[in-house]
């Protein structure tokens, strides 16, 4: 039997065990044999490789056990960690979907609001473009009016001239006051012919010599207890005078001691620009002159202004208006401009194209 086992274990039957089952086998062969009273040394040395045999594969067995037990806990960690940021993630998500929920009904609020707001500014813009509609209306009405009127006084001058025209015999008579009426009236009538819709006024000359009192100016108001109807020009002697629009001249004196010079030129629509301080033309009265042309020559004047300058004046419908309002104050640098009009000179350098920097000119605005 000895025999035979050294055979088995020879040729590594040992080896080929896989259970307990083949373990108890072998086991049994081992106790028949040494029931039978096999003790010799070889059968100790079998029993003994048998012994280690399975020591070595309870402690893999176990070995591998605690692996598989060491395994299963970090996975049960694992999956409490996260469960847990689970939770924390539920928890955030329904943090944002209330703050979702607030936001959404805040913007609804807001956007009600908002709706309120337009509808009510819609309403007062409504309110507000009838009374500029009837406010337009009204001015129209008025200009039609004054217009009517200023028509009617220029109808019934004329009519005064042609009849005291016939008094005076004016078909023959070559008097001074027929030649004047004469002229006046041809005056007038080629005027009345060349009349536009609009009379668009240009600068007598450069103001880059800057402004004195400028249209209703306070100072001027304070030293002299009177209002100042129209605007100094600061100029040297000797400059160029131009007419500001399409006329005649209506009336001029050559500077003297009682006089500073000035020339009067009446134009289409009523409009009278008046300039003083002037050496006017040699042109005789109630000549034709166009726009540009020119009616004289700057002196030494400064009865407004402590500097040289030319007062001029322009009035409508026999009524003073501001010149200023009616020239284009775009070419004009920003620090010669008097603050009253800052936004009139926005307003003209966006007209003409320009670009401006709007915090380079707060100190007219």
């Amino acid at each position: 039997m000895a025999t035979i086992l050294k055979k088995i274990f020879a040729q590594g039957y040992i080896e080929t065990i896989q259970n307990e089952k083949n373990i108890s086998m072998y086991g049994l062969l081992l106790g028949k044999t040494f029931g039978e009273g096999v003790h010799n040394t070889a059968s100790n040395d079998i029993l003994r490789s048998v012994n280690q045999s399975l020591l070595l594969r309870q402690e893999n067995l176990e070995q591998k056990l605690q692996e598989l037990q060491s395994t299963l806990l970090r996975k049960k960690t694992a999956k409490e960690r996260m469960l847990a940021r689970l939770n924390q993630y539920k928890i955030e998500l329904q943090e944002t979907e209330s703050i979702q929920n607030d936001i959404l009904s805040a913007t609804i609020k807001r956007q009600d609001t908002l709706d309120i707001k337009l509808t009510d500014i819609a309403e007062k813009r409504e309110i507000l473009d009838e009374k500029i509609t009837s406010k337009i209306q009204n001015v129209s009405q008025k200009k039609q009016s004054i217009n009517a009127e200023f028509e009617k006084k220029v109808i019934q001058y004329e009519s005064l001239l042609n009849k005291r025209a016939t008094e005076y015999g004016c078909e023959t008579n070559t008097s001074a006051l027929c030649t004047w009426i004469k002229k006046y009236t041809e005056a007038e009538r080629d005027l009345r012919n060349s009349q536009t819709a609009k009379v668009d006024f240009l600068w007598p000359l450069n103001p880059q010599n800057g402004f004195g009192y400028h249209f209703r100016d306070q100072k001027y108001y304070n030293l002299n207890n009177k209002h100042h109807n129209g605007v100094d020009i600061l100029v040297d002697s000797g400059n160029s005078v131009t007419a500001m629009a399409d006329g005649y001249i209506l009336l001029k004196n050559s500077p003297s001691s009682s006089s500073s010079g000035i020339i009067v030129l009446k134009h289409a629509q009523g409009y009278i620009s008046i300039y003083t301080g002037i050496n006017p033309t040699k042109k005789p009265l109630f000549s034709q002159i166009k726009q540009g042309q020119e009616i004289g020559k700057t002196r030494t004047f400064q009865q407004h202004s402590p500097q040289n300058n030319i007062h001029i004046e322009l009035y409508g419908k026999e009524k003073a208006v501001d010149p200023l309002e009616y020239l284009n104050l775009s070419n004009i640098s920003a620090n010669l401009i008097p603050a009253r009009y800052g936004w009139k000179y926005i307003d003209d350098l966006k007209k003409s194209g320009k670009s401006y920097d709007i915090k380079q000119l707060q100190s007219i605005i």
